[in-house]
């Protein structure tokens, strides 16, 4: 008897651009709540989110597009994404919501365009911005959550900055050579906490705190 090998349900997209299509998918079925979303090498078409949907880890390592399609769709893992794979959450009311139990990263090489509609913060440990971004309208921060603008990263949200957070739920980091992180934002009085990095006294480098004002 041969080994036993598990079959991987991938997206193949050989009917449509439906998600809710089972033969779009290699095993003809439809993902459930919280799977692992992982693309075949060469996909026939994009993948459209049809209504909200939540996924653990997404997988794709071709140059086909995961478009949420003016949902939402909230990300628990990672996104594994290599060969310039990417996610399109530029229409109107798409939404990316992060809620990993673990430490999450945002970087702009895997959105389209390096931008997003809405984005929200759901996680604990920390979400962290990995590379510039932009967001076209409303940036949320939940309550007891934490997002980092990594020190030589800019984000600009053009919308809202809701911060439910406090200081510790959005901090801006430097580094001790002048390499800061860069908010741009329209929200007035958004709390926060910038770690800027100075010497004085005795040559020792220590984080010190200044005020954060929006244009």
């Amino acid at each position: 008897m041969g080994a036993w090998e598990r079959l991987v349900n991938k997206w193949k997209g050989g009917t449509s651009t439906a998600w809710n299509n089972s033969n779009n998918w290699t095993e003809n079925a439809i993902p459930l709540a919280n799977a692992n979303i992982i693309f075949d090498d060469a996909p026939s078409n994009n993948l459209y989110l049809d209504a909200s949907r939540t996924v653990n880890n997404v997988t794709n390592s071709s140059t086909s597009l995961l478009v949420t399609n003016g949902n939402q769709l909230t990300v628990k893992g990672v996104l594994n994404f290599t060969n310039g794979a990417q996610i399109d959450a530029s229409s109107s009311s798409s939404t990316l919501v992060y809620s990993g139990t673990a430490a999450q990263q945002l970087d702009g090489a895997d959105f389209v365009s390096s931008k997003a509609y809405n984005i929200i913060i759901d996680n604990t440990p920390g979400v962290t911005l990995g590379s510039d971004f932009t967001i076209d309208n409303a940036l949320t921060i939940n309550s007891g959550k934490k997002f980092v603008i990594s020190a030589g990263t800019q984000l600009s949200v053009s919308g809202t900055l809701t911060n439910s957070a406090g200081n510790s739920g959005l901090v801006i980091r430097s580094t001790s050579n002048g390499n800061d992180g860069k908010l741009i934002n329209n929200t007035a009085s958004v709390p926060a906490t910038v770690r800027l990095y100075i010497s004085g006294g005795a040559g020792t480098l220590g984080p010190a705190f200044h005020y954060v004002t929006p244009p």
